[in-house]
């Protein structure tokens, strides 16, 4: 599978499965960007877009901030989330975001500015309104 993108005005290919260090890739594709969640709780699961931007939303059908309602009927977890957004929104290489069942290590996870290892990681339960923030830190030299 090739992707492309362009330096300078001039489009480039690329296959992403030849770089031997997938981190160039992350760092060519600006997949190094952060990711920024609001969520409420609702009797509907839905997502509602909000700003576009370039960098890791490249692999969120390249929405940035997005104000993401949760089914409200159950308490949800890091955990879960990360599973909603891997079968909902992650469209391109969830290898680049999820390892295993958590997120790739080098990605921050800010819930409400605070470190989510204070918080449970994966088990911490998701208040209404909480802005969980994914920070990638795999940048490039």
């Amino acid at each position: 599978m090739f992707t492309s993108f362009e330096v300078g005005k001039k489009g480039l290919f690329l296959e992403p499965s030849l770089f031997t260090d997938p981190e160039h890739y992350v760092k060519i594709m600006g997949y190094d960007k952060p990711v920024d969640f609001k969520l409420n709780l609702t009797e509907t699961p839905q997502e509602k877009p909000k700003e576009k931007y370039g960098g890791a939303e490249n692999l969120f059908e390249n929405i940035k901030k997005r104000e993401v309602l949760l089914e409200g009927g159950k308490k949800w977890t890091i955990r879960e989330l990360l599973q909603w957004m891997k079968i909902n929104i992650l469209k391109d290489r969830p290898e680049l975001f999820l390892q295993d069942d958590t997120v790739r290590p080098g990605i921050l996870v800010l819930v409400n500015d605070s470190d989510w290892e204070l918080l449970g990681e994966l088990d911490y339960e998701i208040q209404q309104n909480d802005n969980i923030l994914f920070i990638s830190t795999l940048h490039g030299g």
